[in-house]
């Protein structure tokens, strides 16, 4: 089970069978998280960041144009953080759909 710590700008990953703290991921792009999505195969999990704090800064420029909201992009078996997508401003809720 994968939670964002918006306050702590962290994501926490949680072990449902024993209910423990499996780890905490922290990084790149991680800036207010809100909504989380895994992708359909179970690869990837998607965590829009709000960022109104601005605390990420997109291409490292630390401006008050740098709040936009991101979306992180986690490998789900090695839990690093492989990309951040730079979307508009308070980037909350996400999902993923699945194509048949």
């Amino acid at each position: 089970v994968w939670f964002g710590n918006q306050t702590a700008n962290t994501v926490t990953v949680v072990d449902a069978t024993s209910w423990s703290v499996a780890d905490v991921i922290e990084g790149e792009g991680i800036a207010e998280p809100h909504g989380i999505a895994m992708s359909p195969d179970g690869d990837h999990v998607y965590v829009s960041n709000r960022n109104v704090k601005g605390e990420y800064a997109p291409g490292g420029g630390a401006t008050a144009s740098g709040r936009r909201g991101n979306v992180v992009v986690i490998n789900a078996a090695t839990r690093t953080i492989e990309r951040v997508i730079e979307v508009g401003r308070y980037a909350a809720g996400i999902s993923t759909q699945s194509r048949h």
